[in-house]
């Protein structure tokens, strides 16, 4: 999406198939952060943590809102420093 609300057609989503030996993985955040990268021109989600079933969640860091970042345009800002929000999360062994 862009800034100004604006889909863009040409991003696609790749359709990846892996082997039936590679483990099951989903993303340690329970609810996927609303953008991880904030341009002017794209905003979206790029970035996540995966993980097996091996591993449970036992907290996820929390990430800036729309709100947080239009207060300066964009990523990065003087608050910012990258165009891309940092993913955290503590996981233990099951």
């Amino acid at each position: 999406e862009g800034a100004g609300g604006e889909l863009h057609h040409d991003v696609e989503a790749i359709d990846l198939e892996f082997p039936p030996s590679f483990p099951n993985l989903m993303s340690a955040y329970p609810d996927p952060p609303d953008f991880t990268h904030f341009i002017e021109q794209f905003i979206c989600t790029l970035d996540y943590i995966l993980v097996s079933n091996n591993f449970e969640l036992e907290k996820s860091g929390a990430t800036p809102t729309r709100e947080d970042v239009e207060k300066y345009t964009a990523m990065p800002n003087e608050c910012m420093p990258s165009d891309h929000v940092s993913l955290v999360c503590d996981l233990k062994w099951r």
